[in-house]
């Protein structure tokens, strides 16, 4: 199969130009008076460190952008830096006066058994018969390509694009295919079972004949999906596949297993969904007036956008959720309310009192919770994943197997709180009041606490590599076995500070106080202790390497 990728007309009163189309550049160079130089440079389809593969080149001019010359002839051609050059004699009579690249690439049959191919462009090649056996293919591009009887099972693609792709009588037996994209795909007669399909798009997706058994679907788009009686997939997604694609109004679906579905724009007015289990579904848009979904899971569930009114039938506390996505919580007071397992993502919650409120396995993430009262609320093995706490009170608040990462914490009042082995990686907590947290055994890289109170903190154990600490106040802290490489603290107080074992190297302690703090045994290697305090400062078998000292001196030892 041979596939035009490049096209590129150059005319001789341009050749002093460079001229680009898509990632391939023709470049045009003077040998001397009368001959001109064209170059272009081989790309593989796979990006670096993975696999290279190359498509073959073939350079054609033409005279009049009708007929077209293969010039096979490459002279002074770099194989090795994948340079291809051709001399133009601009002086001949039967010279070309525009010149294009054609591609072609026919991989049908090759063997690429556990290869690596993250990234790779498939888009429109052909791969009939490939082995792609246990292959990484990550966020590979197979967009109109022809795939038809490959194998793929045991891959790993998640994210990979098979936009309109023939996958006719394909094996695809337990690949990771999470993410990906089969919009308007031939995957007939193909195999996939036991494959991971959760988050995949299978939108217009031709599936007759496929086999599904057993396969992971949570929360697939199966919207239009090709399927019939010969198509073998677990029960509970043909019926999601039947709620999405046809009209699903006022139907009986009391007690039925529909969670971790993709329900999305689903028509289900008037359907009795009393005590089914819709436990982390995604449900916006979907239409459930006059439906009724007393007793029903709704766990985890997505509520946003999900067309509810006062005729739905619904249990008070998922109303409230619904009302919260819907209108929000700014400014509300609802302190001590039990919102356990509910799906309150991106739920902007400024300045409202939730003192005491239990937000028990909640679904968090990038809610908006700037200077509320959150004082004494529990957040156990909830997803705070890019929540924003600035200026919010958290004194006391219960963070027990929470995920934290990438939130923001900036100003806020958070006495007392027991973060310990937490991952705060990146965490911003500049100007927070941390009077007494716990963050032993924590993972602290690159964490801001500029201008931080941390008071009483204890950080014993804790990796805090690259984190920030300018201008804060660290006094009696518990820094013991700290990792503190590249640390910038400059004009910070640790007075009174234990730092025993720790490890300073390449810290930046520039004009901090250090006065009465303990550095027994601390690996003080290339740290910078310029004009520091270090009255009474306990220095016993620590280890000096280039290491500054307040007077601007270096000690080694």
């Amino acid at each position: 199969m041979r596939q035009l990728l490049r096209l590129l007309a150059v005319a001789a009163a341009v050749f002093e130009t460079m001229a680009v189309t898509n990632d391939l550049t023709l470049s045009i160079t003077n040998l001397d008076a009368n001959r001109r130089l064209i170059s272009w440079q081989m790309k593989s389809l796979v990006p670096p460190p993975g696999l290279p593969i190359l498509p073959n080149h073939t350079l054609q001019g033409s005279r009049d952008l009708v007929q077209w010359h293969n010039l096979q002839f490459y002279r002074g051609s770099n194989l090795l830096s994948r340079t291809l050059n051709f001399a133009v004699d601009i002086n001949s009579p039967t010279n070309f006066r525009f010149f294009r690249v054609q591609s072609s690439l026919d991989l049908s049959g090759r063997r690429f058994v556990f290869s690596q191919l993250g990234r790779a462009n498939f888009a429109g090649v052909n791969l009939t018969g490939v082995d792609f056996f246990g292959a990484n293919l990550t966020n590979a591009n197979f967009s109109g390509a022809n795939l038809s009887g490959a194998e793929v099972s045991f891959g790993f693609l998640p994210f990979a694009d098979f936009r309109k792709a023939n996958l006719f009588g394909s094996s695809f037996i337990r690949a990771n295919l999470h993410g990906s994209t089969f919009r308007g795909a031939d995957a007939s007669f193909s195999d996939f079972s036991n494959a991971d399909l959760s988050s995949t798009d299978l939108t217009g997706t031709d599936l007759r004949f496929t086999l599904l058994t057993d396969a992971d679907l949570s929360f697939a788009r199966l919207h239009g999906a090709l399927v019939d009686e010969n198509t073998i997939m677990p029960p509970k997604f043909f019926l999601i596949w039947r709620l999405v694609t046809f009209d699903s109004s006022f139907l009986s679906l009391k007690g039925l297993d529909m969670s971790v579905a993709n329900l999305v724009d689903a028509n289900l007015e008037g359907s009795d969904l009393s005590k089914a289990n819709l436990s982390g579904s995604e449900l916006a848009r979907v239409n459930l007036r006059r439906a009724n979904l007393l007793g029903a899971n709704l766990n985890f569930a997505n509520l946003r956008d999900a067309q509810i009114d006062e005729t739905t039938q619904i249990d008070p506390k998922w109303r409230f959720v619904w009302q919260l996505h819907e209108h929000g919580g700014v400014g509300l007071n609802i302190g001590q309310t039990n919102l356990t397992r509910a799906n309150l993502a991106e739920v902007d919650f400024t300045g409202a009192n939730l003192a005491r409120a239990v937000f028990t396995s909640n679904i968090l993430f990038r809610a908006n919770f700037t200077g509320a009262n959150l004082s004494n609320a529990t957040f156990f093995n909830a997803d705070l994943g890019e929540v924003n706490f600035r200026q919010a009170n958290l004194d006391r608040a219960l963070f027990t197997g929470a995920t934290l990462q990438g939130a923001i914490f900036e100003q806020a009042k958070m006495p007392f709180v027991n973060l310990s082995s937490q991952l705060l990686d990146d965490v911003k907590m500049r100007g927070a009041t941390l009077t007494s947290v716990n963050f032993s055994f924590a993972q602290l890289s690159r964490a801001d606490f500029s201008e931080a109170k941390l008071s009483n903190a204890n950080f014993i154990q804790a990796n805090l590599s690259s984190a920030s600490f300018t201008n804060a106040v660290l006094n009696r802290a518990s820094l013991n076995l700290a990792r503190l490489n590249g640390v910038k603290a400059q004009t910070a107080s640790l007075v009174g500070a234990l730092c025993v074992d720790a490890i300073f190297d390449n810290a930046n302690f520039e004009g901090a106080d250090l006065s009465e703090a303990n550095l027994t045994r601390a690996n003080l290697a290339n740290a910078n202790f310029r004009n520091a305090i270090m009255t009474n400062t306990i220095l016993t078998g620590a280890r000096f390497s280039n290491t500054i000292m307040p007077d601007g001196t270096r000690r080694s030892q």
